[in-house]
């Protein structure tokens, strides 16, 4: 069975102790992998700052502490605790799951099926186990909607096996999940290779905006990244919500470099990619509110 993206993780046995967490929890990635494919069932990744980060402690004594998520948890779940403390060093491995999963903020629970590709991110949840249960249930069913749509793409062919990888894929990337689907990236990309749906250039510009994305973070070359944002939005017409993604890191970007009325001018193009979205109707109200400052601002006197 595949592994995917984790080859690093799995090099790294010198710097991970293995071990258990919290009491049903295990700490141990790749056993939880061994564990997930043999009992056949989904990780819930639990990233967390167990003796720091107030949400997190409160997740932990609402929900996961409580007897009635111990005992139905572990019907669909292997669960792993991912800790980031303040009071010990943190495992090297915890930090390249960070990256794996692109977590920004803690509490994150990730769930990913036994093949450690993920489908769903959620947090804390108020009102108790019963509830938060029903929430996993809820996002369980994204898995479900993924394999059915997976299953219908391998027997179709060109434009409509590209249009169910991407249904499939699209439901995932609402999710901010979309990892570990490479292989079925490359299939949508051959089946519509003269880019008939437009779905070709949809996730070639998303493949050019993340290889960007890296690169910035590595050069902090602002200046060139924008123009390489232009360049694919020139080159591949991307429409919608991939649109909409390049022109609001567009805007991230003149942002840094402190360039106001560049970052105005992108968050405009930004909202105009896809208007009614709900992203849409939220850049409006924050374009309405930068223009509303700028007039607010007292006029230098001559």
């Amino acid at each position: 069975m595949r592994r995917i993206l984790f080859a690093t993780l799995v090099a790294l046995p010198a710097l991970y102790v293995h071990g258990w967490a919290s009491e049903g929890w295990i700490d141990d990635f790749q056993a939880a992998l061994d564990r997930a494919e043999k009992e056949k069932k989904d990780l819930l990744l639990d990233f967390t700052g167990s003796d720091w980060c107030g949400w997190c402690i409160k997740l932990k004594k609402e929900v996961f502490d409580q007897e009635v998520f111990k005992k139905a948890a572990p019907e669909h779940f292997i669960l792993v605790e991912v800790d980031f403390p303040r009071g010990k060093p943190v495992k090297a491995a915890n930090k390249e799951l960070q990256g794996v999963f692109e977590v920004q903020g803690y509490p994150t629970i990730v769930l990913t099926d036994s093949q450690g590709r993920a489908y769903a991110k959620t947090g804390y949840q108020e009102g108790g186990p019963e509830k938060y249960l029903a929430h996993l249930a809820e996002l369980r069913r994204i898995k479900t909607e993924r394999d059915e749509l997976f299953g219908k793409a391998a027997g179709a062919q060109g434009v409509e096996k590209a249009r169910l990888l991407d249904q499939a894929l699209s439901q995932l990337e609402a999710q901010q999940v979309l990892i570990g689907y490479q292989d079925e990236i490359q299939q949508l990309l051959e089946a519509d290779r003269d880019n008939a749906a437009g779905l070709k250039n949809k996730y070639l510009a998303k493949q050019r905006m993340d290889d960007l994305l890296k690169e910035v973070n590595r050069t902090r070359d602002i200046e060139a990244a924008v123009g390489k944002i232009d360049a694919i939005v020139t080159e591949l017409k991307p429409t919608g919500p991939t649109k909409q993604q390049l022109f609001l890191v567009k805007a991230s970007l003149l942002k840094a470099a402190q360039n106001d009325e560049g970052m105005l001018q992108a968050l405009i193009a930004a909202q105009q990619a896809d208007p009614l979205s709900e992203m849409g109707e939220r850049l409006k109200e924050h374009i309405d509110q930068l223009r509303q400052q700028a007039k607010d601002q007292p006029k230098p006197e001559p």
